[in-house]
């Protein structure tokens, strides 16, 4: 399975601007190998009410993922 964890709004905000960009790069990738594997695809949200949700430009490589919400 593919596995991205807390790649959310608020979080994504706080990283410089060059890993920002290599980290949506590489859930792309990822995420399009997964597919073509037929691999299952899952994120995860920290507290999204505080946080906000997953950013888009992760989430439109994730468009089939299961999202599961954690306040823990």
């Amino acid at each position: 399975m593919l596995l991205v964890v807390d790649v959310q709004e608020r979080l994504t905000a706080a990283m410089a601007e060059d890993a920002r960009s290599l980290v949506f790069r590489s859930i792309g990738i990822l995420a399009r190998a997964a597919e073509l594997l037929e691999i299952p695809t899952f994120l995860t949200e920290q507290y999204p009410k505080g946080l906000g949700p997953t950013d888009q430009s992760a989430l439109c490589h994730l468009g089939g993922a299961r999202r599961f919400e954690k306040t823990s």
